[in-house]
This record gives structure tokens, sequence and C-alpha cells, in this order.
């Protein structure tokens, strides 16, 4: 865990902020904005796991979004060490139309919907070669490592004439994470690729995704609402709310010892075996009620067991707690 730590980052997420505005009227006047992604902050180390978590709509998505360029930001920066620019970090506006295709060869993803993340009309080879032909790789090449990455991923190769239509959900996704990973990238974002799965299939494709990291040696971040899928992943954990990052710390810290209320009630959402879901449930309310908290305070403050009348007047700023274990509450 330490040796994670020491490493050097790959991506510096610093007070990036993603705000959508919201328009009314004849003529769609700004009337508000939502604030997906509210001045949050984190780095990501070369060959760790990072994860992501929090419950939907808490912005995990469109910061995975923004740091894979296919979503502008408000503002912050998002510097990226990766590729020809592992020495001098980039961000996406620094880079020409070149540049961003380069850079898109070192980071990939891994999408949540295997149904909808392929291309139906297009067949299993054609899916794989793409980005390979986008990059310029010579035909031999091509052909050589579509077979390596299918036979890495689990899949045999008389499938590269079918089309997606005729696979399951998890084979799926395995094609999608071959496709991800045949141009060999550094870093790998994982937007829940395992939700829309049964069950049953859901552990091969973690072991899966574990496997790879290991024989790629690569960084990862995997965005989860599920803490009990994260918990066996990763080396650390950022957990979200309502756009803001509440608690952050290495997967020790954050199962064994949680400060922020939040990060108490997901672990008490984990299912245990023979015993369904935890009862407590301390402070929880309707979601609804927790975008009406002030907007300066702190927007846990509807559903916190612990608010106090400070929580109204100011957000508690990331502090830390012993050990790079960061939270963001006045009363933890």
């Amino acid at each position: 865990m330490n040796n994670q730590q020491t490493r050097p980052p790959v991506i510096s997420v610093n007070n990036l902020k993603v705000h959508f505005p919201i328009r009314k009227g004849v003529f769609s006047n700004i009337q508000g904005c939502v604030k997906a992604v509210d001045d949050i902050s984190f780095s990501v180390n070369k060959g760790e796991m990072f994860a992501l978590v929090g419950e939907s709509g808490c912005g995990k998505t469109t910061t995975a979004q923004t740091i894979l360029g296919l979503t502008p930001k408000t503002s912050g920066t998002i510097d990226l060490a990766i590729g020809p620019w592992n020495q001098t970090p980039v961000n996406w506006n620094d880079l020409d139309k070149k540049g961003k295709k380069e850079l898109r060869k070192h980071l990939q993803v891994v999408f949540q919907d295997p149904y909808s993340s392929l291309d139906p009309r297009m067949t299993i080879e054609s899916i794989l070669e793409e980005p390979l032909v986008i990059h310029d790789y010579a035909k031999k090449e091509r052909s050589d490592r579509i077979g390596q990455m299918l036979s890495k991923v689990g899949l045999s190769s008389e499938y590269l004439h079918r089309f997606p239509h005729e696979f399951s959900g998890g084979q799926r996704q395995r094609i999608g994470i071959a496709r991800a990973f045949i141009t060999e990238p550094e870093v790998v974002i994982a937007d829940e690729p395992v939700s829309a799965l049964d069950v049953s299939i859901q552990a091969q494709i973690i072991n899966l995704l574990q496997d790879l990291q290991k024989d790629f040696n690569l960084t990862m971040i995997f965005i989860s609402h599920d803490l009990a899928v994260v918990r066996h992943l990763a080396n650390r954990l950022g957990v979200m709310y309502m756009g803001k990052i509440v608690e952050s710390g290495t997967e020790e810290q954050i199962f064994n010892s949680p400060l922020h209320p939040y990060t108490r009630l997901l672990l008490e959402s984990i299912p245990l075996p023979g015993k369904g879901r935890s009862s407590k449930g301390q402070g929880l309310q309707d979601e609804q009620n927790s975008s009406l908290s002030a907007a300066k305070g702190c927007t846990y403050y509807p559903r916190c067991p612990k608010r106090t009348e400070r929580c109204l007047e100011s957000y508690p700023d990331l502090k830390d707690a012993g050990e790079s274990h960061l939270v963001s509450c006045f009363n933890c």
C-alpha cells in the first residue's frame, strides 16, 4: 500500500467543477445550474486501482467523462502524465487534434452498458480492429493483437465474425474490455463495468480486470456505487456525495475506520450473507430533500446524524485525519 502512495501521480485533478446550466422560458434563459461536480481534487498514482464510489447521480461518471475529455469542465485542472507526457503532464486544452489522438491511445474506458457500447452493425473483428486502425497499427500487428486480446479475455477466435447481438451480457463486456485494452493503454477508467451484469457474472469480470491490470501494469479508476464490489479491488477510494468528495483514503481506512456519516451509511448498506442489508440506515432521508440544503452549507446536512448549526453556515473542507485519510466534516 505504501509503495502505491510513493509512486508518481499519473492523473492529478485539482478543484474540478462541472456545472450544467438550467434553462427555462421561451428564450431558454439560464435560471441556475446543476453542480454535477463541485470543486473536487484527487490524484491517482501509477499502477494503483483508485475507486470512486457513491450513490447514482453523485458525479462519479461526470468526473470520469471529464478526465476522458468527453465532457467539458467548468473550471479546475486535470493533468495527465501518460504516454509521451510522462515527465511533463498535460491537459486536454494544451493539445491539438494530433496530440489528443495520441493521448487517447494511452487513456481508455470500459463503459457501463455492454449492450449499447458496441456497434450492432460491426463484427467483433471490426470492433477490435477499429482502434488499431485509428492509431495506425500495421495489418499484421492488428491481426496478432486481436487474437492475443481475445484469448486474454477468455473468448475464442471463432467469434471474430459474429455480431454483438449473438453474445450474452458477460461476453459483450469481455469484448468491451478487449477493445479498451487492445492499444495497451497506461490508464483505463472502468465506469460501473459490472452493474448491468448478472451477479453470477460480476465476479468473473472483476477477476478479469484485476488480472489484466497486473498483466499490463496499468493504472485504473474504478467507478461503482457498490462498496462490496470495490472492497477487494481498490488500493484507495474517494467517496462522493452530490458532486463533492466527502472522504478519501486507503481501502483499509475506508472499510475499517470510516469517518464521514455518509461513508458509514454506504458500508451499512452492504448486504451480508444470510442477513440481507443492514437495517440501521442512520440519517437516511429522501434524496430530494438533500438537494434543499443551504447552498453555502454542507450538502449532507438533511441526512446527517451529526449535523449542527455550523454545518448550515459553510461547507467543511477536506481535512487530514492522519496518514492521508481525508474527511469533509466538522464533527468527525
